[in-house]
């Protein structure tokens, strides 16, 4: 109830269209207050998730930044190309004496 109440909460355009949400769907009545109060304390909670991932992240070494995610195999050999990624193609004359 709660996961569905912070993601009602988070999506419609007002808590209040939230709390009326939940009484509809879940059949609960909940106050506008208590959803606002709910919807910001678990965004708070997810913030400082991220901002504690970020923080472990920045920390990391540099070779560690850049490593394959773990349990992926990174390949032996990559191309690194300027061509704006389309494929190169020139069909010239077999008798064409330039480029």
């Amino acid at each position: 109830m709660m996961r569905k109440t912070v993601h009602l909460g988070t999506k419609l355009g007002s808590f209040a269209s939230a709390a009326d949400s939940v009484a509809e769907t879940l059949e609960v009545e909940l106050t506008t207050k208590r959803v606002e109060r709910l919807t910001e304390r678990i965004g708070r909670e997810r913030v400082a998730q991220r901002e504690l991932v970020i923080a472990n992240w920045e920390a990391l070494p540099l070779v560690e930044k850049l490593a394959a995610p773990p349990g992926i195999k990174a390949p032996a050999v990559a191309g690194v190309s300027c061509d704006g990624g389309r494929m190169q193609r020139c069909d010239l004359p077999a008798d064409a004496k330039s480029h």
